[in-house]
């Protein structure tokens, strides 16, 4: 399972006042919780702030000046992303995300294979996301595809089965599974990726519903994640997932984990 640490998005009050005052203790202080949280990748978004550009930048080179880091470049503006891309030297990143809107796709698409970065795909076009799972699967399948006849190898692919709150939409958590399900089926090579917190957005006891989401959605293929690496029962979750589905040989990373949130 390859966890995104959610925690710097601008969409998150807290963290939209703290970059916007340019607050370098809270950036660090949140991506180091993230890191030890055994984060694969910090998600960092600024979408909300006063001038996104200039604090996306900020953000990541002022976590790189200080620990080692891979990113999740998260933006609806592919020009903020080129602007990023052109100014920060940025290694093992992903794109947050290419759309099958005008002419988003071909901007991320040209932006990513110049500088060696995955994609998520996020199966979004003029009508929105899709609100049954035949089309769900249909158009992140055309997300898939049209990246693959660009030259974006299977394993740099995010497929995003844009899970829905369950109090929006109570058939939002099964419709992603059941994607979740059948794109595996068709495309083994490519990550399938979910927004956890999103299931239980609305909703009391959420850490709750977040675990099992994740627990139904790793049986079905789910092997990337964008979620709360400073949940430890969460975390744990992913981790034993990977055990009881085969992934984690002689249960290395279960057990690495387990010593290194119990011991801190």
């Amino acid at each position: 399972m390859i966890i995104i640490g959610e925690k710097l998005n601008s969409f998150i009050p807290d963290t939209l006042e703290a970059l916007n005052r340019r607050d370098k203790s809270f950036v660090l202080e949140t991506a180091r919780r993230q890191l030890a949280g055994c984060a694969d990748y910090l998600d960092v978004n600024a979408t909300l702030c006063d001038d996104e550009t200039g604090t996306l930048k900020w953000v990541i080179e002022t976590i790189l000046a200080n620990m080692r880091c891979r990113f999740m470049i998260d933006s609806s503006n592919p020009y903020v992303i080129d602007e990023i891309y052109d100014s920060v030297d940025i290694d093992s990143s992903v794109i947050n995300s290419a759309t099958l809107k005008g002419d988003h796709f071909n901007t991320i698409v040209s932006i990513a294979l110049r500088c060696n970065a995955g994609i998520v795909a996020m199966p979004i076009d003029s009508d929105g996301i899709p609100r049954d799972c035949n089309s769900l699967v249909c158009k992140t399948s055309l997300l898939i595809d049209r990246l693959t006849e660009c030259g974006v190898a299977h394993d740099r692919i995010f497929a995003d089965v844009a899970v829905n709150s369950a109090i929006a939409d109570w058939e939002a958590p099964l419709r992603a599974v059941n994607a979740v399900k059948a794109l595996r089926k068709k495309y083994p090579g490519v990550h399938l990726l979910a927004g956890i917190s999103n299931v239980s957005y609305g909703l009391p006891g959420r850490a709750v519903l977040n675990r099992a989401f994740l627990c139904f959605a790793m049986a079905n293929g789910l092997d990337s994640a964008i979620m709360d690496p400073t949940d430890t029962e969460l975390v744990m979750t992913a981790k034993a997932g990977n055990v009881i589905n085969g992934s984690d040989e002689y249960c290395l990373e279960y057990i690495a984990a387990f010593r290194r949130l119990s011991s801190g």
